[in-house]
């Protein structure tokens, strides 16, 4: 019961945060604080590696409202889901530790939205990266369908020109597309 409580607690601040924190560029990056609570651990005492994948959700939904992505998106009668993700562990983190999320988007392809996140240590670890992740986006529309190139468009503005989707990371969503074929 607590973890779930717990979790919608952290999703409302969240919200709460992302409506009231200064607005960003969608191509700025957002940093969400976070620390390890009891309930993040598994029995080896450190964060349990299924959490991250949640607490990777709240700093997209944050970066989402901050820079008004979720507003626009919603306008176009679409939301984003996760259609792929990969992440890389580097250090534990510590129950009690804090650290940060830093969010960014990378930009779009005909593979989808991509946004980098990192989980980086504050305090005693300040700046320590303790977990790389990219995630692929889909722009489903309600009524069925996508938001085309010229939709996410409108919504992202233009990209930055030093901001370039890895050419590894078109990799990884090309080797996606293969593998789904293939399960079918």
């Amino acid at each position: 019961m607590f973890r779930c409580v717990n979790l919608y607690l952290r999703l409302l601040t969240t919200v709460l945060r992302g409506r009231f924190l200064p607005r960003l560029s969608p191509w700025h990056t957002s940093v969400k604080p976070m620390r390890v609570l009891p309930n993040d651990l598994d029995l080896l005492g450190h964060m349990n590696n299924g959490r991250y994948p949640t607490v990777l959700d709240l700093g997209r939904i944050e970066q989402m409202y901050r820079s008004r992505i979720r507003q626009e998106t919603r306008a176009h009668g679409a939301y984003f889901v996760v259609a792929a993700l990969t992440i890389n562990y580097r250090r534990s983190l510590l129950p009690w530790q804090r650290y940060e999320i830093r969010t960014r988007f990378l930009g779009a392809t005909k593979y989808g939205t991509f946004v980098e996140q990192v989980f980086v240590g504050v305090g005693d670890h300040d700046g320590e990266v303790y977990a790389h992740a990219v995630v692929q986006l889909r722009a489903l529309k309600k009524n069925g369908g996508s938001l085309s190139d010229a939709e996410l468009a409108e919504i992202f503005g233009p990209a930055p020109d030093d901001r370039v989707v890895p050419e590894w990371v078109i990799r990884w969503a090309e080797d996606n597309r293969e593998a789904a074929k293939v399960a079918r």
